[in-house]
């Protein structure tokens, strides 16, 4: 019987470090803790999950931090725990201690997952209609921010005055040199000042 661990994070900018100290402290040995970088909400390339999943065998278990660690499909989640089963592995999530060898337990990963996904959708529902807002009120969605129009104005202003030095326009306006560039394009202004 081996004791698994398995750690996964959304982007490459996120650190396992929380997940692999969880599972070390559970009595995961660190050799046999399997890490992915990948996003749970969509089919990525899960390498050390493939191969977690060929190593298991009958007597196994197999230790996340949290089911949404495995996935964070409902209908991935519960086939996993029926793939578990049937090859006799046992599934323990730390952050939810429930035993998976009971209706009861399988029931309240259907729930927790179902809830879980659906906390998603809503999120994802609610940018979305942010978003759809921001644009009808002619917002800017995505990217940096414009630089507001004060601003802009005033070192356009300087820029034509033709006196100031273009380090120190930016500087007394907070515009940045490729940003007042991008205006004066944007208003036919370029090449204007000598």
């Amino acid at each position: 019987m081996t004791r698994y661990g398995y750690a996964r994070v959304s982007t490459k900018d996120q650190r396992l470090d929380r997940q692999i100290e969880a599972l070390v402290n559970a009595g995961v040995a660190y050799g046999h803790i399997y890490k992915d970088k990948v996003t749970g909400a969509q089919d990525g390339d899960r390498t050390q999950q493939k191969r977690l999943f060929k190593k298991m065998r009958a007597g196994d278990e197999v230790v996340v931090e949290s089911w949404e660690r495995l996935t964070r499909s409902t209908r991935q989640l519960l086939n996993y725990d029926l793939m578990f089963r049937n090859l006799g592995v046992k599934l323990t999530s730390l952050k939810q201690p429930v035993d998976l060898d009971t209706a009861f337990g399988r029931f309240v990963l259907g729930t927790h997952a179902c809830t879980a996904e659906l906390e998603r959708d809503l999120i994802r529902q609610r940018q979305a209609e942010g978003i759809a807002v921001k644009r009808s009120h002619g917002g800017n969605v995505g990217g940096r921010p414009r630089t507001a129009g004060v601003k802009a104005d005033a070192a356009v202003r300087l820029y034509l005055g033709g006196e100031t030095p273009i380090p120190d326009i930016c500087a007394a306006t907070g515009v940045s040199k490729s940003t007042l560039y991008r205006i004066l394009r944007e208003r036919g202004l370029v090449g204007v000042r000598k």
